[in-house]
């Protein structure tokens, strides 16, 4: 499949290297059987979404209190020796971490791309909704009232596993009555998500 060639694309990298682009207008959209080099090259824009259980927000103020591992290590995302550690855009006062493995953090840079890495928790306004994106078996929830209440990413291998989790979640910070914003898989998470929340949008 061709992708037309454009100065910005959007490119969201599975775990298992697996990667998805979309180019900004004009462009047909790519699925994993498309290489990175085909897609970007140098001069272009990539903002790379990275898909890892091991995601951490950090408050930026608070980044260089440790080493990138460090807050890793203590959140219990240890990246593996074959992971290197890469950080996002602040958004909102916040920053991701993302552990990803470091062959597939070399590809990108090989293509000599302006590369501007983010996470899913990152997306739409931090101060308000229920983000809930669903990318594989990799779930992710970011709860925010007013301010951010909460943030995490989860393994899931079934729709039990993730109604269990959104319920538990909602349990804590009544989920109910705040607006859901869904993306990724947004038609399996409406059909699951429909009781959990009042009012749902799609991204």
């Amino acid at each position: 499949m061709s992708v037309t060639h454009n100065n910005k694309v959007s490119i969201r990298l599975m775990s298992d290297g697996h990667a998805f682009f979309s180019a900004t207008a004009n462009a047909a959209k790519a699925d994993s059987s498309v290489d990175v080099a085909e897609v970007m090259k140098r001069g272009v824009e990539a903002e790379v979404v990275l898909c890892t259980r091991k995601t951490l927000l950090v408050p930026s103020e608070q980044l260089n209190a440790l080493t990138l591992d460090e807050h890793l290590i203590l959140a219990a995302l240890a990246p593996a020796l074959d992971e290197r550690v890469v950080v996002s855009a602040e958004v909102s006062g916040i920053i991701a971490l993302m552990a990803v493995a470091s062959s597939h953090i070399e590809k990108l840079e090989a293509t000599g791309a302006d590369l501007r890495y983010t996470s899913p928790l990152l997306m739409g306004d931090m101060s308000q909704a229920c983000v809930v994106a669903l990318y594989g078996n990799l779930m992710y929830v970011r709860v925010a009232d007013s301010a951010l209440r909460f943030a995490d990413v989860v393994e899931v291998a079934t729709d039990a596993d993730i109604l269990y989790y959104l319920g538990a979640i909602d349990k804590v910070y009544h989920i109910y009555n705040i607006v859901a914003r869904l993306e990724g898989d947004t038609a399996r998470l409406r059909t699951l998500c429909k009781s959990l929340f009042r009012k749902i949008l799609c991204e």
